[in-house]
């Protein structure tokens, strides 16, 4: 598992590397405190998103304002890039 926050901050420095326009629009949206945040409510847009439970990760529906305690699966990162790839 990977931190929905860790997994933001990897696909901006990503996006940024290989000059996607995806980056730009999450430099500029209006509605975001900053491009790691867009890129985290990106992301649990597209893929699932889990929290920390006693048995291990469960699945949440409703991800709010709390991505800072949210997860995804590592392999889903790897999908997200993809679609933001797919996305030029």
């Amino acid at each position: 598992m990977l931190s929905v926050m860790e997994a933001a901050a990897q696909a901006y420095e990503a996006a940024k590397r290989e000059r996607m326009t995806i980056a730009w629009v999450a430099e500029n949206a209006q509605d975001s405190s900053s491009p790691v945040g867009w890129f985290a409510r990106s992301i649990v847009g597209v893929v699932a998103a889990y929290r920390k439970s006693g048995t291990g990760f469960e699945k949440t529906e409703g991800v709010g304002t709390e991505l800072q305690s949210l997860y995804i699966r590592k392999r889903d990162y790897r999908t997200y890039i993809g679609w933001a790839r797919g996305m030029q």
